[in-house]
């Protein structure tokens, strides 16, 4: 499909046909867009209950470099509130990116 077959499309607008019930499930690809709908909706409302914290660098335990980059190096860290759960966090020089 070339580009300019793309600009040609008429956009269609979708609309939710059933009320929203905190339960999003794609039973049919054709209703994909009704399932966007509803996760977004379900996305907000999580964001409105459980704002996100930030966390200072003090937050974390460092365990170990996991690799290193032109930018700087990614660590295997883990929240001091949740010690079970390791992530891994992107530590970079700001004056070697400027």
């Amino acid at each position: 499909m070339s580009s300019g077959s793309i600009k040609n499309k008429k956009s269609v607008e979708y609309g939710i046909t059933t009320p929203h019930d905190n339960s999003c499930i794609l039973e049919d690809i054709n209703k994909i867009q009704e399932y966007l709908e509803c996760s977004k909706i379900n996305f907000e409302n999580r964001l409105k209950e459980q704002p996100m914290k930030e966390s200072e660098i003090g937050d974390f335990i460092f365990h170990k470099t996991i690799g290193l980059g032109a930018f700087g190096r990614v660590m295997l860290v883990n929240h001091k509130s949740k010690p079970e759960q390791f992530l891994a966090m992107k530590v970079r020089n700001g004056k070697a990116i400027l």
